[in-house]
């Protein structure tokens, strides 16, 4: 992430540091994994934005595929375990 400047009330620029995402960024691995993506759009001037309430449901899934991931996972080391407890008593 780069810094960039904001304007305060008194019309003063300060330099702030970014909390987020790069818009072009997500927009660019959103569309890489081949999803419909509403959460980027492009203002006026080229300003590029994210509807963060858009984020929500890409990392839902995304923690869905992991819990699955790691269950199966879970499940191949007890069997291992298994395996190797009878192998031993064997």
């Amino acid at each position: 992430m780069c810094p960039y400047f904001a304007v305060t009330q008194a019309y003063s620029v300060r330099r702030v540091a970014p909390w987020g995402f790069m818009a072009n960024e997500v927009k660019a691995a959103v569309y890489k994994l081949g999803l419909d993506f509403a959460g980027y759009v492009r203002a006026e001037k080229g300003v590029e934005h994210l509807r963060y309430d858009q984020l929500i449901l890409i990392a839902r899934k995304g923690i869905q595929e992991l819990v699955a991931a790691n269950q199966a996972l879970l499940d191949a080391l007890s069997h291992l375990k298994r395996e190797s407890v009878a192998g031993r008593e064997g």
